[in-house]
């Protein structure tokens, strides 16, 4: 077997050195875990990190760890943040239990982003939202979508508002949403580039949405 390039010891103190000095939070790297591939050595690393519940997963080539990239971390944080964000829009609207869902920002590099400050997924919006390159959402309900043309009306005027809520919260950037009914019984992609050029106004036009 080829020697990893680099200890998993070496990459446990790198990974740590590097979230401190850039977040100023305590982080603790909890598993460093090393395997072959047919293009190098890959290197598992699971970390906690002060304000971020969740346990982190890095998964990338073993010596990508000398130099992580700008939003490494923090990109954690934003997607949590977005998700709670997305589920919270969801209740408001009426869509009841969600079953999964996830929520991804595309916030470019070039931004004069503070990330030393951790500024949640929201302030950075705000400020530069409409520079986003994607808002990605799917979700999955714990509903099936209705049968009959009233009710289906009805909850296609959820989704409307909805959108309405996503334009208004300045998510409507390059969006795509993804919206799955129990047991796939009704799928909807929906897409536009900002608020301007959502085509969809009324109930009926949500069908112009529907892939399945």
């Amino acid at each position: 077997m080829i020697k990893p390039p680099i200890s998993s010891k070496e990459i446990k103190s790198l990974v740590t050195k590097q979230v401190e000095d850039r977040f100023h939070r305590h982080t603790t790297v909890t598993s460093v875990e090393q395997r072959w591939t047919e293009n190098g050595y890959y290197a598992d690393v699971k970390l906690k990190v002060e304000g971020i519940n969740k346990t982190i997963l890095l998964s990338r080539p073993s010596t990508s760890f000398y130099g992580l990239e700008r939003y490494d971390i923090i990109d954690e944080a934003w997607d949590e943040q977005f998700n709670q964000e997305v589920k919270k829009m969801f209740k408001e609207n009426g869509f009841g239990k969600i079953k999964f869902s996830v929520a991804t920002a595309d916030v470019p590099d070039n931004l004069p982003i503070d990330v030393s400050k951790f500024p949640t997924i929201q302030e950075i919006r705000k400020k530069y939202g409409q520079k986003f390159e994607s808002n990605d959402i799917q979700v999955h309900l714990q509903k099936k979508y209705p049968e009959d043309k009233k009710s289906q009306l009805e909850e296609n005027g959820k989704i409307l508002s909805l959108l309405k809520d996503i334009d208004k919260r300045g998510i409507g950037k390059n969006l795509f949403l993804r919206i799955q009914y129990l047991n796939n019984n009704k799928i909807f992609d929906i897409e536009y580039d900002s608020p301007e050029t959502n085509p969809y106004h009324k109930p009926e036009d949500i069908k112009k949405a529907q892939i399945r």
